[in-house]
């Protein structure tokens, strides 16, 4: 009968597993030193988990050298190792592993015991810049944070002003968030509220005077800014074409007169088919249309004489040819006509002030012009004829109306007035205005809106910035997209 064995199989030992890192393992040959008691031993080298030293005693305190420690046995130690500038010292118990002792100089290596986990990290730290090739620093070793230490080295004092700073950065924070969320609030609120204004400044309506022909300008004007009353002379043009003609003009006005003069009153009857028999030895002057510009003075004894070409004739060769005569009447009444035109013309040479106005822009006295070319600039000096005028978005332009009033601020005084919408456009550049800048109305996608101010403006304001809040006409249709 076989005998059944109720008894448990014996446990199999337990198998723990030790991860070894090299460099953990690679021992690290620094200058230091392990005192254990009244002794000194001078170290070999050590690693994360061990330390080996010299058996022999580098140095003692006092009393007998004690014996050798036995394997197993734990000591209390304090490890010193030297470093640039600073010495690294860490109070740990060693166990004594092994004796060499059959070497020429006897060593002793123990191992770490409940070696404290700040102390751990700063012994690793020396180890990794040491096969890094460095000497660790006190900077590598110390932690941004050791909270086992902080509490175990404040008192209450410290404490409390540790939570009050906590209490007073906690404020602050919420301080902060608070006032972000006041600063989108307000923006969001702006932004369907009010109308944003791109640029804002003082304008005047503004006079161009173009040159009306070619010629020579002679200004009166010697400085931009000046004012000018209504009906002061500004500049001319000289046309030395024109005056050439209008002397020329003059000259045969009194050529004529000494003709007539001359023949003793005796005109020719221009409409007549034949014209009456001269008397012997007297020429007739007659003249026909196009013989206006063929008089001129004798260069040798200076009395008058006409010049001899195909049409200054007598009446009775013009009329066998066929053309009617005219008279020294109407040759005297073409000549005064044209004369009168000359003069008209050089009297839009002439330019005056046509209000009371201010100089922006002008030519310097002696330039030349071309026809049409600009030859000033002026800008109305009546403060009831400023205006303000900003840019807006056409997308908001519609939310906007004649009538609606603003609030406009001077950044130099800084204090608000009224200011009333008096048109808005479209084409910014159609407006005529000065104290704009040109490369802004050139955007397709601005549209200008002209205010009237409550109060008297300054011309000396023309061009300067301003800041323009314009409300919107609807909130509810920036809201839902249905304006009016």
């Amino acid at each position: 009968m076989n005998t059944q064995n109720n008894s448990q199989p014996e446990a199999l030992p337990r198998v723990e597993m030790l991860g070894r890192s090299p460099l953990r393992s690679r021992p690290v040959h620094l200058n230091f030193f392990v005192v254990f008691d009244n002794t000194v031993h001078e170290g070999v080298s050590f690693t994360l988990d061990e330390m080996t030293v010299y058996a022999a005693p580098a140095a003692q305190e006092g009393g007998d050298i004690p014996p050798l420690p036995k394997p197993g046995e734990s000591l209390q130690a304090l490890l010193r190792i030297n470093l640039h500038g600073f010495t690294f010292e860490v109070k740990t118990r060693a166990i004594l592993r092994q004796h060499g002792m059959e070497a020429s100089d006897p060593t002793l290596t123990f191992a770490f015991e409940n070696l404290a986990p700040t102390h751990r990290e700063a012994l690793r730290r020396i180890i990794r810049s040491y096969h890094a090739g460095l000497v660790a620093s006190p900077s590598d070793l110390l932690d941004r944070s050791d909270d086992p230490t902080f509490a175990e080295t404040t008192d209450g004092a410290e404490q409390n002003t540790t939570r009050g700073r906590n209490l007073l950065t906690l404020g602050l924070s919420f301080a902060v968030i608070l006032g972000a969320l006041g600063f989108i609030a307000t923006a969001l609120y702006d932004h369907a509220v009010f109308v944003p204004a791109r640029f804002a400044t003082v304008t005047a309506a503004r006079l161009d005077l173009r040159a009306p022909e070619m010629g020579q300008v002679s200004s009166r004007i010697t400085a931009v800014g000046t004012r000018v009353a209504r009906d002061a002379p500004l500049y001319s043009i000289s046309v030395d074409a024109l005056d050439t003609e209008r002397f020329e003009t003059t000259a045969k006005l009194e050529a004529l007169s000494i003709a007539s003069a001359s023949g003793g009153g005796v005109a020719t009857a221009p409409h007549q088919d034949t014209p009456p028999t001269a008397a012997p030895g007297y020429l007739q002057p007659a003249f026909s249309l196009a013989s206006l510009d063929t008089l001129e003075f004798a260069s040798d004894d200076g009395d008058l004489a006409f010049a001899a070409d195909a049409e200054a004739r007598p009446a009775s060769v013009n009329a066998a040819a066929g053309e009617p005569a005219v008279g020294q009447a109407e040759t005297r009444a073409l000549l005064m006509a044209r004369q009168r035109a000359l003069e008209m013309r050089k009297t839009a040479l002439d330019a005056y002030a046509p209000c009371d106005c201010i100089v922006q822009w002008y030519q310097e006295d002696g330039a030349w012009v071309l026809a049409g070319d600009l030859v000033m600039t002026l800008t109305r000096a009546d403060p009831e004829a400023l205006r303000i005028e900003t840019l807006v978005p056409v997308a908001d332009a519609r939310n906007l109306a004649v009538g609606q009033g603003g609030a406009v601020v001077t950044p130099i005084s800084g204090a608000p007035f009224h200011a009333t919408i008096e048109r808005i456009t479209l084409t910014p550049d159609a407006q005529p205005r000065f104290g704009f800048p040109d490369r802004l109305r050139r955007e397709d996608t601005l549209a200008s809106v002209l205010l009237k101010a409550d109060q008297p403006l300054d011309a000396a304001q023309i061009g300067q910035p301003l800041e323009v809040v314009l409300r919107r006409n609807s909130l509810v249709a920036r809201l839902f997209g249905s304006g009016a």
